[in-house]
């Protein structure tokens, strides 16, 4: 059973990423092929990259998480992680008098 968590950790880490890139779809932004140096460094191919490359770090804290955790990662456990962000910012942008830039960069966001 040692051996076999982290290789089922790894093959569902494969999975989460191909959800993550269904949960942008829901989210009406089209990711079709993320090369490995998109993963490792972030997409700057596209018009919503502030909100694309938060989300994606998210989601690598996050499976870094579950492996320490020796858990599997779950979309809808992401998807409450990126909701909590979301309001916490907004707090922050309220308090802070940035709202316009708070809007730009999570105006795709779809709160499921």
């Amino acid at each position: 059973m040692e051996n076999y968590l982290p290789v089922a950790i790894l093959r569902y880490s494969k999975n989460f990423g191909a959800e993550v890139i269904k949960w942008f779809d829901k989210q009406g932004i089209k990711i079709s092929n993320l090369s490995d140096k998109d993963i490792i460094f972030g997409i700057v191919r596209c018009s919503d990259e502030l909100f694309v490359n938060h989300v994606q770090l998210v989601s690598k804290q996050y499976i870094y998480y579950c492996r320490q955790k020796r858990s599997l990662p779950s979309i809808r456990v992401f998807d409450s992680k990126i909701k909590m962000i979301y309001q916490l910012e907004t707090i922050i942008a309220k308090s802070n008098n940035k709202m316009s830039a708070h809007n730009i960069k999570w105006s795709k966001y779809k709160i499921q």
